[in-house]
């Protein structure tokens, strides 16, 4: 690599811990840091989805949640589920659980396409379903988006016998079977 640039110019990110004294011999201490870009994350976007453990977390950072002891940081009132029986804590945490959408975005279920599809007009697009053979609305045939309608998609066939014919397509909801094992429907 003939570059000098410090990482062969490359754009490199360190996520640093800004609430923790940083060790002497890290990168502040190197002859680095000079050349390096400071940008400051504002908003924990993490967060947002649940602003009581989000105050939760920035009283503990700060210091100055409530402590029994030294090791321990008492928990707030509202985030603690009071043992009755095992059938009751189970129900309570089934029902206050919130799934992230990160978690989410990652879950790739068999047999459904990933989760999110982006289309654009004039995009050109492969039916992978058999639809309408009789319409040549099957496996492999290639057409292109037109417009979008709030439930219909406007195609135009571009190969084969069909081709210039326009076709509707209808949002077609997509469903689990019932054992994929997943605690929520889609």
């Amino acid at each position: 690599m003939s570059n000098s640039e410090p990482f062969g110019g490359k754009v490199l990110v360190f996520g640093v811990a800004t609430r923790f004294q940083t060790v002497n011999y890290s990168l502040v201490k190197s002859f680095l840091w000079q050349k390096i870009e400071i940008l400051m994350l504002i908003k924990n976007m993490r967060a947002k989805e649940d602003k009581v453990f989000a105050e939760f977390l920035l009283r503990v950072g700060n210091g100055i949640q409530p402590t029994i002891h030294d090791d321990l940081i008492l928990f707030p009132e509202k985030m603690v589920i009071k043992y009755e029986s095992e059938k009751v804590c189970e129900d309570a945490l089934i029902d206050v659980f919130v799934y992230l959408e990160e978690f989410l975005n990652t879950l790739l279920p068999n047999g459904l396409p990933s989760h999110k599809l982006v289309l654009k007009a004039n995009f050109p697009i492969i039916l992978l379903r058999k639809l309408d053979p009789s319409n040549s609305l099957c496996n492999g045939t290639r057409m292109v988006c037109e417009r979008f309608d709030n439930y219909v998609k406007h195609v135009e066939i571009i190969i084969g016998k069909y081709a210039e014919k326009q076709v509707l397509f209808p949002r077609i909801p997509l469903s689990l079977a019932e054992n994929e094992g997943y605690p929520f429907s889609v």
